[in-house]
């Protein structure tokens, strides 16, 4: 049986490398994220949209589909008309069998209208949203907390708060 130090110690690595890859997955995605915060709003006109379906088979329950539309658009930005790509995750499903692109409903017919998000410094560069995706704050949440218990636990651990 461990004791209280070594039960601490364990706690202490689990706590201290949990943090450390939870700031790890929140520093990758929000990395690319944050300079799109100062990128400008445009408004583009859908060219052609193509839906894909990518599948994670379960032993089980049902598989999970996740749906990305990738689009192209036109739009005007700095006095110059652009095409580009957009890459957008629109949702995950959970369907028995298999799924096929077709089986979604295009979200993005040519001719719609959608708001993106263009790099002032290279136009070409387009974004679905501005900033990191809101689930990337629960990566630096998880992160603080694992952070903190890890402080805590080395806190009373050591002698000197005895």
């Amino acid at each position: 049986m461990a004791t209280r130090g070594e039960t601490s110690a364990h706690l202490r690595f689990v706590l201290g490398f949990s943090s450390l890859v939870s700031f790890g997955i929140w520093f990758a995605t929000a990395f690319h994220a944050l300079p799109t915060l100062s990128w400008e709003p445009v408004r583009g006109t859908v060219l052609a949209a193509v839906m894909e379906v990518k599948t994670l088979a379960r032993s089980k329950g049902p598989d999970i589909h996740t749906v990305v539309a990738h689009v192209t658009i036109r739009y005007a930005f700095q006095g110059r008309e652009w095409t580009s790509d957009l890459r957008i995750p629109l949702s995950r499903a959970w369907k028995e069998g298999d799924a096929r692109s077709e089986d979604y409903v295009p979200e993005y017919p040519p001719g719609k209208v959608v708001d993106a998000f263009a790099d002032p410094e290279s136009p070409f560069n387009v974004e679905a949203r501005r900033g990191p995706h809101p689930a990337t704050w629960l990566a630096l949440l998880a992160g603080l907390g694992c952070g903190v218990g890890w402080w805590r636990a080395r806190r009373r651990a050591s002698p000197a708060a005895a």
